[in-house]
């Protein structure tokens, strides 16, 4: 049986521009694929990557052995509906819902991340969530090597949050659910909104926003409270625009990102006895850090 696992460099893929290597990565074009795959590593510690929008790889990178989706891509429309493969683009699947006259997706239209990483995680933005349009999931046990079509309720959708469990639990299809509108209106709403993200987040490469809502207040308000806001280290800094999202300068490594993550997580606590969860996942960590 042929599975060929392959080295990814993540600082080519990566939103952050910055990372370390994927030394023994499953690239995922087809379904078959995972099937392959979990036929000839099933019951080894993998790792399931999408876009790396919201991962750190750490420079030493990793030797563990990793399903990388971000090519499995494709979308088809029906009627109200778009059935999405996983590794698709939320961007992407939001142009094809506007050239089709569906409204829906509008406030997470610039969100850089896939289909997969966005309905495991929940994403949102501007007051709309995936889980606003997610009808059902096909997904991919990497534990028993089981599918499973869950729909939106069993799915147990809350703030940045799915039941589904991190790298064992692999989205292969998504279908989203939208409403008719006539195409001028939505590209109306895609412009504004569009207009309120370059307002209010930067545009220098970054992994988007780094902790999750401490309860219903930004991340980004404590950080700037806590006086870290523009704060650089080496090539990476807190955004001067929003201090939850932290950006590359110009030649930031992992390593750089992930002690201002830590510090923002240790001033927050100090001054404000609040833990802040991480919205962004770090690979390597252990070992390399």
């Amino acid at each position: 049986m042929k599975t060929d696992l392959t080295p990814l460099d993540a600082s080519k893929i990566s939103s952050l521009g910055a990372g370390g290597m994927l030394k023994n990565v499953c690239i995922v074009k087809e379904k078959g694929d995972i099937r392959r795959f979990y036929e000839k590593y099933g019951g080894e510690k993998i790792l399931i990557a999408g876009g790396l929008t919201n991962t750190l790889v750490l420079s030493g990178g990793t030797d563990e052995k990793v399903l990388f989706c971000g090519l499995f891509k494709g979308t088809e429309v029906k009627s109200e509906y778009i059935k999405c493969l996983a590794g698709e683009r939320l961007c992407a699947v939001a142009s094809e819902a506007e050239k089709n006259g569906l409204s829906g997706a509008e406030n997470i239209s610039g969100i850089p991340g896939t289909v997969g990483g966005a309905v495991f995680g929940n994403a949102g933005s501007f007051g709309s969530e995936i889980s606003d349009l997610v009808v059902n999931a096909e997904v991919f046990r990497t534990d028993d090597g089981k599918t499973e079509i869950l729909d939106r309720r069993e799915l147990g959708f809350s703030y940045r949050k799915s039941i589904l469990r991190p790298d064992k639990d692999f989205v292969c299809e998504v279908t989203l659910n939208f409403k008719r509108e006539q195409r001028e209106e939505i590209r109306k709403k895609v412009i504004s909104v569009s207009a309120k993200r370059a307002a209010t987040q930067p545009k220098k490469p970054s992994l988007g926003s780094v902790f999750k809502k401490a309860g219903d207040v930004s991340a980004g308000f404590y950080i700037e409270k806590a006086g870290l806001k523009g704060f650089g280290y080496g090539g990476m800094a807190f955004s001067d625009l929003h201090a939850n999202f932290i950006v590359n300068k110009g030649g930031g490594t992992p390593e750089e990102y992930l002690y201002l993550m830590t510090l923002a997580e240790k001033k927050v606590f100090e001054t404000f006895g609040i833990r802040l969860v991480r919205e962004v996942k770090v690979l390597g960590e252990s070992g390399n850090s």
